[in-house]
């Protein structure tokens, strides 16, 4: 059976895995860690931010308490972790000086957009720090169905170099050149806007 991605850092020992409800702070290279994973979204929100030189990943559930049925808690939640993702990116804004970019990867559930409120707090506050991004939705599984290889995964891949952002082991944005490059820009695309 092929392995996601995400194995293939673990197997690399160059991984620093996100638990939900968590984000991390790396600078590439430090400690041998090269890679920043998250895994099982199944209706959260994760949120990366690449740089050349680091990255910050954050994996934001849809309430900071499953048995807490009230959404609006959910609302205050991403965005208190949303304000949080800033303070990481402000604290560590020397490494994010060239090409930075970043990534709000949602969920949908039957062809909807399960938690659009959430999306917009977080989308706002990457806005609020300057932060150029692109936006990437995954599905959301029924409990029946069967999870494919890099399902519900997120990494942040610098082993070659160049910093590259997967999202269900599908190419979604690189740093490429000093540039952040989401899937389907080229560096000569961006020069030109």
């Amino acid at each position: 059976m092929a392995s996601s991605k995400l194995a293939e850092a673990r197997h690399d020992r160059v991984l620093q895995m996100v638990e939900t409800n968590d984000m991390r702070y790396i600078q590439f290279g430090s400690d041998g860690v090269q890679c920043l994973g998250t895994q099982h979204l199944n209706s959260c929100t994760a949120v990366a931010i690449v740089s050349s030189e680091a990255a910050i990943l954050a994996h934001i559930p849809p309430r900071p308490s499953a048995s807490d049925p009230d959404r609006a808690t959910g609302d205050k939640h991403a965005e208190a972790q949303a304000k949080a993702i800033s303070v990481l990116f402000r604290l560590h804004q020397q490494d994010f000086q060239h090409g930075s970019g970043g990534v709000v990867v949602y969920a949908v559930a039957d062809r909807q957009i399960a938690l659009e409120d959430q999306k917009r707090i977080i989308e706002n506050q990457i806005t609020g720090c300057g932060i150029p991004f692109t936006s990437v939705a995954y599905d959301v599984l029924k409990l029946s169905e069967e999870r494919s290889v890099g399902k519900g995964e997120v990494l942040i891949d610098a082993r070659q170099g160049k910093p590259i952002v997967w999202v269900e082991d599908s190419f979604t944005a690189c740093v490429e050149a000093g540039t952040f490059l989401p899937a389907g820009m080229s560096a000569a695309d961006s020069s030109e806007s």
